[in-house]
């Protein structure tokens, strides 16, 4: 939820997705604080039943299928979706805040070295499959460093082609 407080008239940007709330009697704050509560007494509070090794395995496959169609866009979108996934876990071992992370740059440096790795030098099959080979590494080596997940190897052996 984006909460923003200001009149309707200046908001530059309106989408009809968007719900305006007036909070005239307090209900809605209410409510915020009600929900940020049971967020934050949750044991992991991001992770809501989310099996990150199922969805790495599974993004890992379609990556595999489409380099193997030298459909190579779709195969470097696959890639990406692969390194965020990467990233969450890492992010999670530091005891950093998730929901939106985007300082990258203050992760382990062991961990940033290893992950810069993860790019293709060149856009072809031979590199899009070497840095994808070098991320499944990386993504194991970091979701075993974590306490909340556990690592699937048969996933691992389904994605296989």
């Amino acid at each position: 939820m984006n909460v923003s407080v200001l009149p309707v008239s200046l908001l530059n940007v309106k989408s009809p997705l968007w719900k305006i709330v007036f909070d005239r009697n307090g209900h809605v704050l209410e409510k915020m604080t009600y929900e940020n509560d049971n967020f934050t007494k949750l044991k992991d509070p991001y992770l809501g039943g989310f099996d990150i090794s199922f969805e790495f395995a599974y993004n890992l496959r379609k990556l595999r299928i489409e380099v193997k169609r030298n459909n190579y866009i779709y195969a470097m979108q696959m890639l990406e979706v692969l390194r965020q996934l990467t990233v969450q876990i890492q992010t999670l071992n530091e005891n950093k805040k998730l929901h939106q992370f985007k300082a990258f740059h203050t992760l382990n440096n062991d961990f940033l070295e290893a992950f810069m790795a993860c790019y293709p030098t060149t856009i072809n099959t031979v590199e899009i499959m070497k840095a994808t080979n070098v991320l499944t590494e990386l993504f194991k080596r970091v979701l075993r460093s974590n306490k909340s997940f556990i690592l699937d190897e048969k996933l691992f052996r389904i994605a296989e082609l």
